[in-house]
């Protein structure tokens, strides 16, 4: 069947907006981590940067955006399940709503964990969106099923709405979000995480994953972000994770979530200060950007939410810079 190309045009007027991408501004506490030693490899070249990109220095190296979306203009996102590895897509679009292993609606490695039925307008269940902006910001909204498609099959028992949103795939960088997300029992919020495109439509034999930013509803303290560098079960080594405290509370305020991805290593930061030591890059493939607002079911991980109460996960901007090779100081970024 020919593939469904629509795309949302989500219009806003833009209202001041305070956008901080600098370090500071929070506390940070070590809640454990497990560590590898680095590797050296070489390097390759970036691909062609935006028409106006943003700089960053990063360890004394210029790095240009190739992917940006600041959320304060027109949004695109497109709905086909086919625009995941092209770039660009069309209309300018950064974003699909029909990503890898999200085709049916579903994370399929947390299925019955996850108890959202990740939708957008083309699903037929009421036209309704996800997605939203306001406030300089873009909202993923999950909220209860309407009661006239609780029991719509492509739902599978089901019981919230959310979406997720990814963009085409690239290869190394230092990928960053600003993200105001529910720390609350029963969300699970990622506001940034990459997959790689080695495996299988999901997370089957040959994935690798790097989790940039994840909150596991009441499962870990109040207040706690994880940060992974994951595998799948044929790949080693074991994941590399750490966890950490974040203050201000990261559902009431926007804080950075950042991820250096290089041919030789990987490192987290938040708020642009380093969370992790330098873990030995094995993803050395193309990957995807993605970000979701789950819901968990009863599960090992965390019991469902408390009420039926809509939640958002809120989105400053997106970037993705790339090295131009180029010396810079001082830098934005340490290594």
């Amino acid at each position: 069947m020919r593939s469904l190309q629509l795309a949302v045009q989500i219009s806003i007027i833009f209202f001041a907006a305070v956008v901080c991408g600098c370090a500071g501004g929070g506390a940070l506490t070590d809640l454990g981590s497990n560590a590898r030693t680095a590797t050296v490899l070489r390097p390759i070249a970036m691909r062609n940067p935006s028409p106006a990109p943003q700089s960053l220095c990063v360890g004394g190296t210029t790095y240009v955006t190739t992917q940006d979306d600041e959320f304060s203009q027109d949004t695109f996102v497109n709905y086909s399940p086919d625009l995941i590895h092209s770039t660009p897509q069309p209309n300018g679009a950064i974003w699909s709503s029909r990503g890898l292993g999200f085709v049916d609606g579903y994370a399929r490695n947390n299925v019955p964990a996850n108890d959202a039925y990740y939708t957008d307008p083309s699903r037929g269940l009421g036209s309704y969106s996800p997605f939203s902006l306001s406030d300089g910001a873009l909202h993923i909204e999950a909220k209860p099923v309407p009661s006239p498609y609780a029991t719509a099959s492509p739902l599978a028992g089901a019981h919230w709405f959310s979406g997720v949103l990814e963009s085409p795939a690239q290869m190394y960088g230092y990928i960053e979000v600003s993200a105001e997300e529910p720390n609350l029992q029963g969300f699970f919020p990622a506001a940034l995480w990459l997959i790689g495109l080695d495996g299988d439509d999901g997370k089957g034999d040959g994935y690798e994953e790097l989790d940039v930013n994840e909150m596991f509803g009441s499962d870990l303290p109040p207040s706690t972000v994880q940060q992974t560098q994951t595998f799948s079960p044929t790949k080693e080594p074991p994941p590399n994770y750490v966890r950490r405290l974040v203050s201000p509370d990261p559902g009431q305020t926007f804080h950075t979530y950042g991820v250096l991805w290089t041919p030789a290593v990987v490192r987290f930061f938040i708020d642009r200060r380093p969370t992790s030591p330098d873990y030995a890059n094995a993803a050395n493939g193309p990957a995807n950007a993605v970000i979701d607002l789950g819901v968990f079911a009863q599960h090992a991980w965390s019991p469902p939410p408390r009420n039926k109460s809509p939640r958002r996960l809120s989105l400053h901007y997106y970037r993705w810079y790339q090295s131009t090779n180029a010396s810079c100081s001082p830098a934005n970024i340490p290594t």
